[in-house]
């Protein structure tokens, strides 16, 4: 043996075990064997031996065929010719043994250091290979194949150096890890399994799964960098997650090639400690838990979330953000939805109800985006925006407080208030001939018009309001037209602006608070029942088409108007509270003459005539000596204005064209100061809707 410690191969192809192939006699355990024959060679290895090193130059291939070769981890091991490991067994005691040239590994690995496949060579993991506790490194551009299920319980790691690109080629079998596991780089080809089995821990910093390959988590691992399932649109690569197991991801994302690479979900998926934004391309099936802990946790291919029986339900959880970026998603039973946030953000990203669910965090519906409730309902009790579509024949129910930046409803679809929804954009009710959209405002309920945005129907069919809460607007100086059908059993209220109602409108109350009420067809109230109209200080009521003996119109504080458009749109109920102040306004009417009738001891009848014709009647709640002052006065932008005298006795006609007169025309002319104040009908009926808005569907399929 050299002093060195190194004994080298003197021959060319040859038998290990013959002394006269070594320059220093068979190497020892305090030896490092040389294999650097001046021309290819292949050593042959069948019996025992154990060495402190070994190395192998690109002319030496080494071939196992039995026995136990033993590097004790004392000084390198590398071989950067083949090895051919057919039979008996390399018991790696330390340290590692680098390959580099290739070959075909068949026999078993002992000891508990580190087989490292290197360069750019081929290598065979054949059967009859057992790793045992040896760890297992792939690096550089090597490629190696199964052609057998391997287990090992060492270390496993693929790609340790940026550049790294090793390939592991599954050829339709399972390589099962249990030790520790590392993914710096490299592709994982299918079809196949890459199991991470009990008791493993996998750590994913870069890795690409393509073909048919799946990762398959059946115990714990941690990405915190990029995991690419497929590389090409026909690839149907994947990620499972057994139950019980645990798939935490950070600052990541996991992209996909193609719509057959997906993540399957039985155990726990998600974001499960940290500040973090991570995305997931692939379409995702999750019958387990998903977790956002906090950050937001982006879907961008869709997928279904469901339990599979009441003892098994899904959930989605944690004090984060669920974001769904694209795709369809699909919200399936027994599922606990429980995250603190979820938003469907991107335009063309649906949202569909499989089953019934009841939402307490915040929620999203983003611009462009669909909510498909099929027959179900979707509770939400927390905040809430809505900026989407609306489709189905379920509900989406707010319990909560939303607010609607715009949104379409169609397809039989019900938005129901249950709690405080604001309006600052405009919402479609739409539908076909079988199925018709709805707004419903429940009792004790409010839904606000916070600006002149209108709610509107369908280019065919529109649907309709029922409102057993408060309807009212509360904000811009504009028109807020209401193209709907309405029953209103309860409250709607105008406190600025004015609230335009284009369609039949079913009264119980309705208040004209300091903004205008607008009427087009005739007011009433359901059979059976009866309503009343409130007209404030600064309110003013304007009839198109009347109120018939149902509805009863009471003045609450001067300053209130009643406008009506001519002889067909007087009221036919009573009249009550009006007073110095007040005004009705009959608009194309030029009057000419009042005649009072006491019709009881609180009632009066007040015919209007023209020319000396009748052409409407009054009916006032009030006793004929109330209105004794009672005048009419022209208009000097047309028509004529009921007026009670002053305290101050102030002539009428004087008092009234001091006023800001209303005018019914839908085109009037520029006039002087009296025309500061355009009637609320005027112009609004070209405004109904004559088309749809760019993006809703507005019909249902089957309508």
């Amino acid at each position: 043996m050299s002093a060195n410690g190194s004994d080298t191969w003197t021959n060319g192809s040859g038998d290990w075990f013959s002394a006269t192939n070594w320059s220093a006699g068979l190497p020892g355990a305090t030896a490092t064997a040389v294999l650097a024959p001046a021309a290819p060679a292949t050593i042959r290895f069948d019996g025992g031996a154990t060495l402190a090193g070994l190395e192998g130059s690109a002319t030496a291939t080494l071939s196992i065929a039995g026995g136990t070769l033993t590097l004790l981890g004392l000084a390198p091991a590398t071989l950067a010719g083949a090895l051919d490991f057919a039979a008996g067994s390399i018991d790696l005691a330390a340290g590692a043994l680098a390959l580099s040239g290739g070959g075909t590994l068949a026999g078993g690995l002992l000891g508990s250091g580190t087989l490292r496949l290197d360069g750019s060579a081929l290598y065979t993991l054949a059967a009859g290979l057992t790793l045992g506790t040896v760890g297992l490194d792939l690096t550089g551009s090597a490629r190696a194949s199964l052609s057998a299920d391997l287990a090992d319980a060492g270390a496993f790691t693929m790609g340790t150096l940026p550049a790294d690109a090793p390939t592991l080629d599954l050829g339709g079998h399972t390589l099962s890890l249990s030790g520790s596991a590392t993914f710096r780089g490299g592709t994982v080809e299918g079809p196949g399994t890459l199991a991470l089995a009990g008791g493993a821990s996998a750590a994913v910093a870069a890795l690409t799964l393509a073909g048919g390959a799946t990762l398959a988590d059946s115990a714990w691992a941690h990405q915190d960098g990029t995991l690419t399932l497929g590389t090409s649109a026909t690839d149907t690569a994947g990620l499972t997650i057994a139950p019980g197991a645990t798939y935490s991801i950070f600052q990541s994302q996991i992209t996909a090639a193609g719509a057959g690479d997906r993540i399957v979900n039985a155990g726990t998926f998600g974001i499960v400690a940290g500040v973090d934004q991570s995305s997931v391309g692939a379409a995702i099936t999750s019958t387990g838990t998903v977790e956002v802990d906090s950050g937001t946790l982006g879907f961008y291919g869709g997928g279904t979330f469901a339990g599979t029986g009441p003892s098994a339900s899904a959930a989605i959880t944690g004090h984060g953000q669920i974001g769904l970026f694209g795709g369809t998603t699909t919200f399936g039973p027994y599922l606990a939805l429980a995250v603190a946030s979820l938003a469907v953000a991107d335009a063309g990203t649906s949202l569909v109800l499989g089953a019934g669910e009841r939402f307490s965090g915040t929620f999203q519906l983003g611009a462009g985006t669909r909510l498909e409730t099929g027959l179900h309902a979707l509770t939400l009790s927390g905040a809430a925006t809505l900026h989407g579509d609306l489709l189905g024949a379920g509900v989406l129910d707010i319990t909560g407080s939303a607010g609607l930046a715009a949104a379409a409803l169609s397809g039989g679809t019900t938005l129901r208030d249950g709690g405080l929804l604001t309006q600052s954009g405009t919402l479609w009710i739409g539908g076909s001939a079988r199925f018709a959209a709805q707004l419903e405002i429940a009792a004790g309920a409010r839904y606000a018009i916070t600006n002149d945005s209108a709610i509107r129907g369908g280019t065919l069919f529109s649907g309709r309001i029922d409102n057993a809460g408060t309807l009212e607007k509360t904000g811009g100086s504009g028109t807020s037209l209401v193209a709907p059908a309405t029953v209103n059993d309860a409250t709607i209220a105008a406190f600025g602006g004015t609230l335009a109602f284009a369609d039949l409108l079913n009264n119980a109350t309705l208040e004209a608070a300091g903004g205008t009420l607008a009427l087009a067809s005739t007011l009433s109230a359901a059979a059976g029942h009866a309503g009343r109209v409130e007209i404030g200080a600064g309110g003013t009521l304007a009839l198109a088409a009347g109120a018939d003996a149902s509805q009863s119109i009471a003045f609450t504080a001067p300053g209130a108007t009643l406008l009506l458009d001519g002889p067909d749109s007087v009221p036919a109920g009573t009249i009550s509270g009006f007073a110095s102040g007040d005004i009705i306004h009959l608009a194309g009417v030029t009057a000419t003459g009042l005649l009072t009738v006491a019709t009881g001891a609180d009632t009066t009848d007040v015919t209007v005539f023209a020319a000396g014709t009748a052409v409407m009647t009054l009916h006032f709640l009030s006793p004929a000596a109330a209105l004794a002052s009672l005048s009419v006065a022209a208009d000097p932008a047309g028509g004529s204005d009921l007026l009670l005298a002053p305290a101050s006795g102030s002539p009428p006609l004087a008092w009234a064209a001091s006023l800001a007169q209303p005018t019914f025309a839908a085109n009037a002319p520029a006039a002087g100061p009296v025309e500061a104040r355009a009637h609320p009908l005027a112009g609004a009926l070209p405004l109904w809707p004559a088309a749809p808005p760019s993006a809703p569907l507005l019909l249902h399929p089957g309508g």
